[in-house]
């Protein structure tokens, strides 16, 4: 068995408000900036060489082309402290970018430390499948199930148990038949019975 060269650290980053530049030109710089944006950064693109203040300034630089003297550049003048990644070339970032599938509040992340992202791709595309957009409304019962278990002072123990049950139940299987109001009696009981 071969083991990854590097060990990842996975985690969300909060990065609302935060300005993030993305180099390069072309569908893979667009891809990352609304990406980026959708995740609330304030995006500047540049299609060439920055100027240095605007990539000292920025909170995460995403290198977006295949220009190895631009590349370089970039990595000989990013500061320590910024988030820097050279797209497929996690030797050259200080963080890789995971397959990502989205159902509201959840997020799934797949990654494989960057040694093969196509292989990360295709696991993503079966999550897609497994995830349908049921999961959606699913997650929506879940998060204010949540609320009225703590608001009502449920132990964290009982609280998981209790998602154990929803799990478990019959909710999926309502809403992936387009049962919303059945799915949701279904969780009031799971609720009362805590």
């Amino acid at each position: 068995m071969l083991a990854s060269s590097n060990t990842y650290y996975p985690v969300m980053l909060d990065i609302r408000g935060r300005t993030a530049l993305v180099v390069g030109a072309g569908k893979l710089a667009r891809d990352k900036a609304a990406a980026l944006s959708k995740a609330g950064a304030l995006v500047q693109i540049w299609a060439g060489k920055p100027d240095i203040g605007t990539v000292q300034e920025a909170y995460i630089v995403v290198a977006a082309t295949e220009e190895q003297e631009l590349i370089d550049w970039l990595k000989m003048i990013v500061r320590p402290h910024q988030l820097f990644n050279v797209v497929d070339r996690p030797e050259d970032s200080k963080f890789i970018c995971p397959s990502v599938v989205r159902r509201a509040s959840l997020t799934v992340s797949v990654a494989t430390d960057g040694t093969c992202p196509a292989m990360a791709r295709l696991v993503r595309q079966r999550l897609e499948d497994f995830l349908g957009p049921e999961w959606d409304e699913f997650m929506a019962l879940a998060v204010d199930a949540r609320q009225k278990l703590r608001q009502a002072g449920v132990a964290p123990a009982r609280r998981a148990a209790f998602f154990d049950s929803m799990v478990a139940s019959e909710v999926l299987s309502h809403l992936q038949a387009g049962r919303q109001v059945e799915a949701e009696n279904a969780v009031e009981e799971l609720l009362h019975a805590v």
